[in-house]
């Protein structure tokens, strides 16, 4: 039903960084007139990298079940595993230090990940 949803799990999470976490616009790139701010889009918005850490542990145990242990690698961190009837995904998020927005981060989290997730297309072998 679902394409592959790693784009959009790692694009939730990095949306969750960028409200929480992300620079402040550049100077002069705001009106200074009285008009109501609208919000950067996720391409305008940065990440400040001196604000975040990532907690998760360099090994981690995925199910009990399968004594399922994975070593992360930080320069592809996003573990998938098979669980029943279950595809299970592991993203690292970053976490804020001194976060500047926390309310409304999990709707943009969530519709980030609706907006990158793809259903797949019809094919008469799946009609």
């Amino acid at each position: 039903m679902w394409e592959d949803p790693t784009t959009a799990l790692v694009q939730s999470a990095l949306m969750s960084s960028k409200v929480a976490c992300g620079k402040p616009p550049a100077p002069g790139s705001e009106t200074s007139d009285d008009k109501p701010k609208q919000m950067r889009t996720s391409a305008q918005m940065e990440v400040d990298p001196e604000r975040i850490e990532v907690l998760l542990a360099r090994q981690q145990l995925l199910s009990k079940s399968q004594s399922l242990k994975v070593d992360l690698d930080p320069f592809s961190p996003v573990v998938t595993w098979q669980e029943a009837d279950f595809q299970c995904h592991l993203v690292p998020m970053m976490a804020c230090k001194k976060p500047d927005h926390t309310a409304g981060l999990g709707d943009n989290i969530s519709g980030t990940g609706v907006a990158y997730h793809r259903i797949k297309k019809k094919t008469e072998s799946n009609n």
